[in-house]
């Protein structure tokens, strides 16, 4: 029983409908996996353990927290029989990295294109960007480089894609514990993962000059990228356009750091201070 005094608080750390994407973008997965989606897509319409769980949290807790306001519609279509507009909030993930870039060092940076992220295909689709890497042309693939941090089950598929298909200067670093040094030598920042919630991953870049170019899988990257002005999003998984975006930055110096400034600012609303003082005034209410 929850004590009339005290709040209960939840806070869903994703995109609503996270667990739709699973369903739609099995293509990759193992048989086993596969059979696993079939399974689910059987049951699913009768019981589904995510709106289950889910649902419950909303109506035993006083606030409920999303990611973004973009989430509301979705969040409510899926889990919500009776809305209630008092009772559901919007709070962004704050930076956790004390300094900013300066621009000093923004001039300082290297022809680094980086991915930073789990090694898991049925989310991030690092697959995606091994063949927009393979699609640029051959001098942009030799003068630049593509550093992959991170670990998961599906890295040795990706260095056996790089090996067989004989891809050029991608380097794969494993799990490294200060990504910070990676982001302010990087130029461009790459994405695409076919579901998100509010990437930290895409603010740390920003905040660090990284220009982020991005598929337009979860509608929380418009809360974060402004098209063309601190970064680029790609519409409906093209990878023909997102090989033309990328190649054109790593192409124009002057177009990269002028993003790369406006990242900078743009992340500032992010800051930890602001964030803070968000989640002060909205568990005052």
């Amino acid at each position: 029983m929850k004590s009339p005094s005290i709040q209960l608080v939840c806070f869903l750390h994703a995109s609503p409908d996270y667990w739709k994407a699973y369903q739609l973008n099995s293509a990759n997965s193992s048989n086993k996996e596969k059979i696993k989606t079939v399974i689910k897509n059987l049951i699913y319409p009768f019981y589904n353990p995510y709106v289950k769980s889910t649902s419950t949290l909303y109506k035993l807790c006083d606030k409920f927290f999303l990611l973004s306001n973009s989430f509301k519609n979705s969040f409510t279509e899926l889990y919500v029989d009776d809305a209630k507009p008092d009772k559901i909030f919007t709070l962004a993930n704050p930076l956790t990295f004390k300094e900013y870039i300066t621009k000093d060092e923004l001039h300082k940076k290297d022809n680094i294109v980086v991915i930073i992220s789990r090694l898991k295909e049925d989310q991030k689709k690092i697959s995606l960007a091994l063949k927009i890497w393979q699609k640029l042309p051959r001098n942009l693939s030799e003068d630049w480089k593509l550093l992959i941090i991170g670990a998961g089950p599906d890295e040795n598929s990706y260095k056996d894609y790089v090996k067989l298909n004989n891809l050029r200067n991608i380097i794969f670093l494993g799990q490294q514990s200060n990504v910070i040094e990676f982001y302010k030598s990087a130029s461009i920042f790459m994405m695409t993962s076919i579901w998100e919630g509010l990437p930290m991953s895409l603010l740390e870049a920003q905040q660090n000059g990284v220009v982020p170019i991005a598929f337009d899988n979860f509608s929380a990257i418009y809360d974060i990228i402004d098209n063309d002005v601190n970064g680029y999003i790609i519409s409906n998984n093209d990878i023909d356009v997102f090989a033309e975006s990328l190649g054109e930055l790593m192409l124009n110096r002057s177009k990269r750091q002028e993003m790369a400034l406006n990242a900078v600012k743009s992340s500032e609303r992010f800051h930890v201070s602001k964030i803070a003082d968000e989640w002060e005034n909205k568990l005052s209410i």
